[in-house]
């Protein structure tokens, strides 16, 4: 009877242990902008530094990133407060505040299973743009000024990426609120970092930018003001899955603590990093939580995982060794992300992983999709 009660305790607590193993793992989603490719690196780091094993998953649209949140796909990602309003859950109030806004939303997604963090003053509305001198010309400072030269006949040429000429928030809601239609030959669709590069080059009078950009003082842009506040806050804010974070109440501890340091200037210094100064979106992420000491490591994690780090990374380099041998790029590429995650790696950080529910070929701009 003992050997029997004693064989019962070890096999319910291996459950216990293999159970607590499993909740360790949080997936991190992330869409395809530099912008998101730069929080979900950060997001995988600050996990990391809290005894998870972060798994990426990201390269999405909103429509696949919100979907996979939902069928537990991934576990955390960052989305936006009037994305979540107006395009999952067909909100279009206007509210007084950003705080107004966020409250709003983080009661609708609580009864679907999703929490909504703390949310940062990061503020990454669209925004219509132009180059200064060329607005300064033709008198155009507020999106009331660029309705009034398009409605007198001006045919001012305009780059929009998909996702925004489609979007019910995006042209069709800006045209309605200011009273305008662009003609459709002069809007030119094309992947959204172009949409900064036709504009730079001249090849368009305007474009649509996200307002954290960094491109746009890099480049001289002049964002055009929203005089009616048509655009609702678009306040970036880690959403999580509530049962996940019942598991692992340390996520919202990793998260918060990074919303609290970023802003609209911090972040769109970030983003230039990324678009301007070319470093990869590991690189700022990583330079911004050590900087910043966003998040403090945890002291059980680093005790656990100091031993661990050299074995894992022996083990990377002795199979990158035996996939260079046999020419196989893809091992390759996992070998260095193990190294990487071991913290060996000394090179170029590679690209995070794809989401299956996206082609890659579509996700290998920073900036194709929208907010």
């Amino acid at each position: 009877m003992r050997q029997a009660c004693g064989r019962l305790l070890v096999v319910l607590a291996a459950a216990t242990l293999g159970a607590g193993l499993h909740a360790q793992t949080i997936v991190v989603g992330g869409k395809a902008f530099t912008e998101q490719q730069i929080m979900t690196a950060m997001t995988v780091a600050a996990l990391k530094a809290k005894g998870f094993t972060p798994e990426r998953k990201a390269g999405m649209g909103s429509a696949a990133v919100r979907a996979a949140l939902e069928n537990a796909q991934i576990d955390v990602y960052w989305e936006y407060t009037g994305t979540g309003l107006t395009v999952f859950n067909k909100i279009n109030d206007k509210f007084a505040s950003a705080e107004e806004a966020y409250r709003k939303i983080k009661e609708v997604d609580a009864a679907k299973g999703i929490v909504w963090l703390n949310m940062s003053s990061v503020n990454n509305t669209y925004a219509f743009a132009m180059n200064r001198d060329e607005a300064q010309k033709r008198g155009i400072v507020t999106m009331t000024d660029y309705a009034k030269a398009v409605k007198s006949g001006a045919k001012l040429t305009f780059a929009s990426n998909a996702e925004f000429y489609a979007r019910p928030d995006g042209l069709p809601g800006w045209q309605t609120a200011y009273g305008f239609e662009l003609d459709r030959d002069n809007v030119k669709r094309m992947d959204t970092g172009l949409t900064y590069t036709a504009l730079k080059e001249r090849q368009v009078d305007s474009a649509v930018v996200f307002a954290t950009d960094g491109r746009i003082p890099a480049f001289n842009f002049v964002v055009l003001k929203d005089d009616k506040n048509y655009a609702p806050p678009y306040n970036l804010t880690p959403v999580v899955r509530k049962e996940v974070l019942d598991k692992n109440p340390k996520i919202a501890d990793a998260l918060n603590a990074i919303s609290a340091k970023l802003t609209d200037e911090t972040m769109a210094k970030l983003n230039a990093s990324v678009d301007v100064d070319k470093k990869t979106p590991e690189e700022v992420a990583e330079g911004f939580l050590k900087r910043r000491a966003a998040v403090q490591p945890d002291a059980r994690s680093a005790q656990g995982s100091a031993g661990q780090e050299p074995e894992d990374r022996r083990r990377a380099q002795r199979d990158l060794r035996q996939a260079q041998r046999r020419n196989d790029g893809q091992a390759q590429r996992q070998c260095r992300r193990r190294q990487e995650d071991a913290g060996g790696s000394r090179g170029r950080i590679p690209q995070e992983q794809r989401f299956d529910l996206m082609p890659a070929s579509r996700a290998s701009s920073p900036r194709k999709q929208g907010l």
